[in-house]
């Protein structure tokens, strides 16, 4: 069996408040003609299909249209719920969706829901478990389990696998291998201490293991235990990551053969850093440039001890641009939570900053007149720093 292995498409994201709705129909229709060229045999998409437990209409209209075009293809999917989906929404009509080759696995209720396949190597059964809480599993198992590493290793132990036959599980957890911590996200939601782990020698007795969660692509302890990553960047930490799709071929049992392919996102994210007159100098001196070096999103990092209006500055030639922080000494001398109200400061408009101001004082907003007014004022400063 050939698949195309798939997590944490997020759709219906906002990053800084941009929406990626536009980047992510770009980047699935990408996937769908990879999936198509490669002759993929099915679609494993390990969670987190949304950002939120109760997406937008244009995230469901997305999906729904990434999943005609696999049908179009007579290519079955097999999904699971993540921990930023909602359980019930995912499972909806799932026994009506199966009849079209879309397997849904959206509620956990006291078993592992499996699919059997057979292909020229002979049988093959897919597992499908949901994000799980402990306490899910201690209501459906009535099983003392205290954490997600007991949970997971509960749930195994009580499915009858056949290890004779090749075994695939699909999965949305936060697994780690051999005390070895899995690369991280800042967009990813990791309880603090460490309660969420869970280990990865508990899978031992699956031919492969397709995990959500983790938006770096990697393998976890064992070559057959991995995460696809997410398709697309989502927050500033993930800059430097490689996004890819990760295609399978599960040939007899104890042979399987992995390939990444690299995915080119409609707009890249690109962490930029230095001096403003560094970066407005080195935009301007990039060949063909035309008043706006990049559309791309950027997260910047300014050395500049103190500077006035920098979003305005650098939103001229970075229309997209997403955050600022400052890396300075005088930034660097700041507790945590003063530094994060100077970023925040930071990154907004005078504007937005003279209306605070104005409600603060006056208990009530600016009038019409009155924004006007501001706004020439605030025009004329700025053309005359220029």
């Amino acid at each position: 069996m050939k698949f195309l292995h798939l997590a944490d498409l997020h759709i219906g994201k906002r990053v800084n408040d941009f929406s990626m709705i536009e980047d992510q129909k770009s980047i699935l229709d990408q996937i769908v003609a990879i999936g198509s060229t490669q002759q993929i045999e099915a679609v494993f998409l390990a969670g987190d299909i949304y950002d939120k437990s109760q997406p937008a209409v244009e995230a469901i209209e997305l999906f729904d249209d990434f999943l005609n075009q696999w049908k179009e293809l007579d290519i079955p999917v097999f999904l699971i719920s993540g921990n930023h989906d909602s359980p019930e929404r995912i499972h909806y009509m799932s026994r009506l969706l199966k009849k079209n080759h879309i397997y849904i696995a959206g509620v956990f209720r006291g078993e592992m829901d499996y699919v059997e396949w057979t292909d020229s190597f002979g049988p093959l059964r897919i597992y499908m478990l949901p994000f799980v809480k402990p306490g899910l599993v201690r209501h459906y198992l009535n099983e003392e389990v205290e954490n997600y590493d007991q949970a997971i290793e509960a749930v195994i132990n009580h499915t009858a696998i056949d290890v004779k036959i090749r075994n695939v599980l699909i999965g949305h957890q936060f697994v780690i291998g051999q005390g070895i911590m899995p690369e991280q996200s800042d967009s990813e939601n990791i309880s603090v201490g460490g309660l969420d782990q869970v280990y990865a020698n508990h899978f031992e007795c699956f031919d492969y293991v397709a995990l959500g969660h983790l938006h770096a692509p990697q393998k976890i302890g064992y070559p057959h235990v991995r995460y696809a990553g997410s398709p697309l960047k989502y927050s500033a930490s993930e800059v430097n990551q490689k996004k890819s799709v990760t295609i399978v071929s599960l040939l007899e049992k104890g042979k399987i053969e992995i390939e990444q392919i690299a995915l080119r996102p409609l707009r890249e994210m690109l962490l930029i850093q230095g001096s403003m007159e560094d970066i407005l100098s080195k935009a301007e001196q990039t060949p063909g440039w035309n008043g706006r070096w990049s559309e791309d999103y950027i997260h910047a990092v300014l050395t500049d001890e103190k500077i006035y209006d920098p979003v305005g500055k650098l939103r001229v030639m970075y229309p997209n641009l997403m955050s600022i922080t400052f890396s300075n000494q005088q930034i660097k001398n700041l507790t945590p939570e003063r530094r994060k109200l100077e970023e925040d400061i930071q990154n907004r408009s005078m504007m937005d900053l003279f209306q605070d101001f104005f409600q603060l004082q006056n208990q009530k907003e600016l009038s019409k007149e009155q924004l006007l007014i501001v706004k020439e004022s605030i025009d004329r400063m700025e053309k005359e720093e220029l």
